[in-house]
């Protein structure tokens, strides 16, 4: 996984411009969607400066949240701003917990930054209970609105995210990846005019990666 190369409150100061704050506001609301029934422990893997992580817990008082993420300054962000969820460095492909120790994992705009996304997802599988739910949130790279979009973003403002993005997900190349690896796909849906893929899946046949 690579290095966020932004200032830690990045994410929280571009809430300040209406465009962005609409985007990030409709990411909660379709996220918030599936999250909020269910319960128990739940493993934020990359959660930047904590917001999202916190907007969870916030709408859901019945899920014990944990959350990592490989850079220190992010971490130290989080745990400072927001003391009621453990903060923990650690890289998304070798996570420090027993197995099977998650009811549910989130991964929010991550796998494209990380330099292996199946030991993610492999290491996802190992540390979920054995109905235990996967939420993964991509940008879609069946998108042409988001290639462009993307495209003009870092020739402005997003200039510092121009090595970023090191893997595209197409829907059926990423929904293959997860049945390859072990998991059903339960909900899926685009939103924000389709640049950004939600899925959420389960274990199947106990987790087990697919030959």
């Amino acid at each position: 996984m690579i290095q966020n190369p932004l200032p830690a409150d990045y994410y929280d100061r571009s809430l300040d411009n209406p465009i962005q704050r609409y985007w990030h506001n409709k990411r909660y609301k379709e996220v918030l969607r599936i999250i909020k029934p269910l319960n128990g422990q739940l493993l934020d893997i990359g959660c930047d400066c904590g917001t999202f992580t916190e907007k969870m817990k916030e709408s859901n008082q019945n899920l014990n949240i944990v959350a990592v993420d490989l850079s220190k300054k992010f971490v130290k962000y989080a745990a400072g701003k927001y003391s009621d969820i453990p903060y923990i460095i650690s890289d998304g492909q070798c996570l420090p917990f027993e197995k099977e120790s998650f009811d549910v994992m989130t991964c929010f705009e991550v796998l494209e930054h990380v330099v292996d996304p199946s030991a993610v997802i492999k290491e996802t599988s190992r540390c979920l209970k054995k109905v235990g739910h996967f939420i993964v949130l991509v940008p879609n790279g069946d998108s042409l609105l988001f290639r462009l979009v993307w495209y003009l973003w870092l020739k402005g403002k997003g200039k510092p995210q121009r090595e970023a993005h090191i893997h595209q997900f197409s829907e059926s190349d990423l929904e293959k990846q997860l049945v390859t690896l072990g998991f059903m796909m339960t909900k899926k849906t685009k939103f924000l005019f389709g640049m950004l893929l939600l899925i959420s899946a389960q274990k199947s046949d106990g987790g087990q990666p697919h030959e």
